[in-house]
């Protein structure tokens, strides 16, 4: 797997973390990215686990940092990632966020 797909991963964890922590009601849009760490390579078959965490936020904006592990091995780090926030409903109908939101919750909890 690239690891800017890897890095891809890592954010869009961290912005289904915001609609899940707004309860549906904001999206967020990458801003940028302050630092980013690649460890070993993800390779075909393995299990990505990610994790991320809101630093910061205001009704604006986040700020967030976040890692993928293969096997409890760190693999990538972001930190200070940054998101604009926008209303869900300008990007997509509130039943399609919270029917992928309901699915990740559900994924999650297995």
């Amino acid at each position: 797997m690239p690891p800017w797909l890897v890095l891809e991963a890592i954010c869009q964890a961290g912005a289904w973390l915001v609609v899940l922590s707004t309860e549906g009601r904001r999206r967020a849009a990458l801003a940028s990215v302050g630092e980013v760490r690649f460890g070993s390579r993800v390779r075909p078959g393995d299990a990505v686990h990610l994790e991320a965490t809101i630093d910061s936020m205001d009704e604006e904006a986040l700020v967030f940092h976040g890692r993928a592990l293969v096997e409890g091995e760190v693999v990538a780090e972001a930190g200070e990632v940054i998101c604009t926030l926008l209303e869900a409903e300008r990007l997509e109908a509130a039943e399609s966020t919270a029917l992928m939101a309901q699915l990740l919750d559900r994924w999650h909890a297995q």
